[in-house]
């Protein structure tokens, strides 16, 4: 096969990362464990090397971050056998208060390869994602006015240092008690985890930091750009090949 997207061996349709954040290309697990021998004494499973094709095996019990990517049959009693790609889950959602387009699916990740993932997205037939800003991923808040565009909390595009924080405004809202999916503070029509979600922000005066937002609870708080939080791509619902229909809130409508 020949090689894919940046001299990958995979098929140039796969997205997702094939180096860590520290740009160190790594293996992706398989389920299938070692069996234990003269040569192989200690636990390990096997992955594939996709940069090379080599197949190789893990110690499971390393200290180490390796790829995963899960998997499914195919066919099931909603399955159409005749369609080459099943591209049925690209849903998006576009915020009627904002204008803004989303990824209607969450994806987790370290801060270094969110971008990497928005960049090379292909989702629902666009291909102009990019990590939402602070301001940005503020317009999802919903019911917890501390921290919703224009709350009292500080930080905003034009005011990324830890004193924008300020004096608890950030601290949101209580945990659970949001009106949106199981009690969060994301619109109705959002699916996906409800936890930190990354913001492309860094931290202005600790840039191994950046903003994140916590859907649980309406927080604004700084994360650990190593930390895995989660990722929601976002892209302008106008561009110069879109033309808006009456209403695309409940799928991707939008007419190219």
């Amino acid at each position: 096969m020949d090689a894919g997207p940046d001299g990958v061996h995979w098929p140039a349709e796969l997205l997702g990362a094939v180096a860590d954040n520290g740009g160190n290309y790594r293996d992706y697990w398989s389920s299938s464990m070692v069996a234990e021998s003269d040569v192989f004494p200690n636990r390990g499973a096997w992955s594939v090397y996709f940069i090379s094709g080599e197949i190789t095996w893990i110690g499971v019990g390393e200290n180490r971050h390796d790829g995963a990517r899960c998997v499914r049959g195919h066919l099931d009693g909603d399955d159409d056998a005749s369609l080459d790609d099943d591209t049925s889950n690209e849903d998006t959602w576009t915020d009627p208060t904002s204008g803004l387009m989303w990824q209607n699916t969450s994806f987790a990740c370290h801060w270094e390869e969110a971008e990497q993932y928005c960049d090379i997205l292909n989702w629902a037939g666009y291909n102009d994602w990019r990590v939402p800003t602070i301001s940005e991923l503020r317009t999802l808040i919903r019911g917890c006015s501390y921290t919703e565009p224009g709350g009292e909390c500080g930080v905003t595009d034009s005011c990324l240092d830890l004193s924008c924080f300020g004096s608890g405004w950030c601290d949101g809202c209580i945990m659970g008690d949001g009106p949106g999916p199981d009690g969060s503070y994301l619109p109705s029509e959002i699916v996906g985890g409800v936890g930190y979600y990354l913001s492309s922000s860094e931290v202005a005066d600790d840039t191994s930091q950046a903003w994140e937002v916590h859907f649980g609870a309406g927080w604004i708080r700084t994360g650990d750009k190593d930390r895995n939080e989660g990722l929601r791509c976002v892209r302008n619902h106008l561009s110069d090949d879109d033309t808006v229909t009456d209403d695309d809130s409940d799928d991707d409508s939008v007419l190219r």
